[in-house]
């Protein structure tokens, strides 16, 4: 009986282990198409002339549409587990962008609420 528990067990084990790899080679597999299609994108910033992608993105689309796409792939890169040097350097780099355009948005929202603050004091 206990030989049947140990075969159960080895192959329950197994199979977490299998799961566990796969998973690993699913995150390499996707750090590396972000890093790609972020390559590509650079490579298609400077032959529009512009000093980087992101300056694109916001001339552009604006501001919001660029803090929601870079966002969204510092966000996937955040929860990736052990990236390497380069993916480390790209998340660091995006989030200092995001740390930027949010501290704008931050300084408008609260000139906004000052002016509704003084508007509502005096109506």
């Amino acid at each position: 009986m206990g030989y049947v528990l140990c075969a159960a067990a080895g192959l329950l084990l197994g199979f977490l282990i299998g799961k566990l790899l796969q998973a690993n080679a699913y995150h390499k597999d996707v750090a590396q198409i972000i890093l790609r299609s972020m390559e590509l994108e650079e490579a298609m910033a400077a032959q529009l002339k512009k000093p980087s992608m992101i300056d694109y993105v916001v001339e552009s689309r604006g501001m919001d549409y660029a803090i929601l796409h870079y966002g969204n792939l510092f966000h996937i890169l955040r929860g990736m587990p052990k990236k390497d040097e380069t993916l480390t350097e790209v998340e660091n780099a995006v989030g200092e962008f995001l740390q930027g355009a949010m501290r704008e948005d931050i300084k408008k929202y609260k000139a906004e609420q000052k002016e509704q603050n003084k508007k509502e004091a005096k109506g």
